[in-house]
């Protein structure tokens, strides 16, 4: 485990107690009220079943609706007890977990212990501010009242997927060595749904305990199997288009290397650009993707026209053309990766309408102006077998010439000058390009 994870859990994980010690402090409660017990016991089975999210060897526990009921019933000491205690039972519990946390290997012992003050840490704080976000915005509003205050139970909704999101993507982040909005976006962009309808359930629980008391309390504990299956079937969804990227991207090294090296570098060059044109975080991933497929389609083309020197005959024109059009055949199915193989259809197209496909000015969308944009300046700067008197030109001739034909009507000029000031500001990628 690296040593700032092991720094950032035990931080964590030991002011998470202060906290708790807290809110229990300003918000007290009995822990022995059947209803609390009965909330407990279903979150500490609850969380034996816990779901591993794509990065960073976090799990996810739907348990936020017993926590929102606990903090309704009884405040923010309450809910945030919940949430922690249970996973600590759960852990003693499962045979593996209690076997490593109570070993007498203690470089097995120093390695648990951090995971498991992050885990308790995560869950104090998120259920915590959540329950103080409620009695405040709510003004410790009865429990049977809850329904009414819709705002309160969205700020509660909001502060639980804030903290719970910040302090786990930071230790994954940290875990992964990998950057915390790329962790926060595999893990957490897709469950913020998941947290409202669970706080609709959490409510509907209270609802139920005041209307038919424990025994109808007891069978509403059913709908937290069915959002668990809900957790699952969407995980194994994204692992699933996962691979099948990666698959697709595999696939380039079947073509020739400088091919797969330009896909890698066009990867980059777009990253950055969605960054500085202030495109969504989630688009931004959607692009990284599609600029590294953006040639997958030539495995379907001759490869004696891609590497030929000549220049092409009109049927060859129409054959290389295909490379946009295979990927997006394959991929327009599936929901996630439609927009991804739009993007890849139209990277060849052109502001004047000369492009593959004809399409004019802003018909063709940003990202897929993006893609061709980096497609064309890294093609100049890298050797190319149908250019034979001028194998390669420098990033400053290879704007010029872009800046020339912008002038023309063929590209973008707001890209063209994100472009520059990406170039200008990052020499790891000037130098890159620069290098061809």
């Amino acid at each position: 485990m690296p040593l700032k994870l092991k720094i950032y859990a035990l931080s964590v994980g030991g002011s998470s107690l202060l906290f708790l010690l807290f809110l229990s402090f300003y918000f007290p409660f009995s822990p022995l009220k059947l209803p609390f017990l009965v909330l407990l016991v279903a979150a500490t089975i609850l969380s034996l079943f816990g779901v591993s999210l794509p990065k960073g060897s976090i799990e996810e526990i739907p348990l936020f609706p017993l926590v929102t009921a606990s903090i309704i019933l009884y405040g923010p000491a309450a809910g945030a007890w919940l949430d922690s205690f249970s996973f600590f039972l759960s852990s003693l519990l499962d045979k593996k977990k209690r076997k490593d946390i109570l070993t007498k290997d203690l470089n097995k012992a120093l390695f648990y212990l951090p995971i498991l003050l992050l885990n308790i840490g995560c869950f104090n704080y998120s259920a915590g501010v959540a329950g103080v976000a409620w009695v405040y915005a709510s003004h410790f509003a009865p429990p049977h009242e809850c329904y009414r205050h819709i705002l309160a139970l969205f700020l509660m909704g909001m502060a639980y997927i804030v903290a719970d999101g910040l302090f786990s993507s930071i230790g994954g982040a940290l875990w992964e060595g990998a950057p915390f909005w790329r962790i926060w976006l595999a893990n957490r962009s897709w469950n913020i749904f998941f947290a409202f309808l669970e706080i609709g359930l959490g409510v509907l629980y209270v609802l139920i305990y005041y209307v038919g008391g424990i025994p109808l309390l007891l069978l509403g504990f059913s709908f937290l199997a069915v959002l668990r299956l809900g957790y699952l079937v969407h995980i194994e969804r994204e692992e699933i288009l996962s691979l099948f990227l990666r698959t697709l991207h595999e696939q380039l090294e079947k073509l020739d290397l400088p091919t797969k090296e330009h896909c890698e570098m066009v990867g980059r060059l777009a990253s950055a650009m969605g960054r500085a044109m202030n495109i969504p975080f989630w688009r931004r991933e959607q692009l990284a993707y599609a600029a590294r497929l953006h040639d997958v389609g030539k495995i379907a083309v001759d490869e004696r026209i891609i590497e030929g020197s000549e220049p092409l005959t009109p049927r060859e024109r129409e054959e290389i053309r295909r490379h946009t059009l295979v990927p997006y055949q394959a991929m327009r199915k599936v929901p996630y990766l439609r927009q991804i193989a739009y993007w890849i259809l139209l990277h060849h197209e052109k502001m004047d309408g000369s492009g593959y496909w004809g399409r004019l000015g802003e018909e063709t969308p940003l990202e897929a102006r993006i893609l061709g944009v980096v497609d064309a300046v890294h093609a100049l700067t890298s050797p190319r077998p149908y250019r034979k008197g001028r194998p390669t030109y420098t990033l400053e001739e290879a704007m010029d010439i872009l800046y020339q034909e912008a002038e023309k009507g063929k590209w973008d000029e707001k890209v063209l000058n994100a472009l520059r000031a990406v170039i200008r500001r990052d020499e790891e990628r000037r130098r890159m390009l620069n290098e061809g």
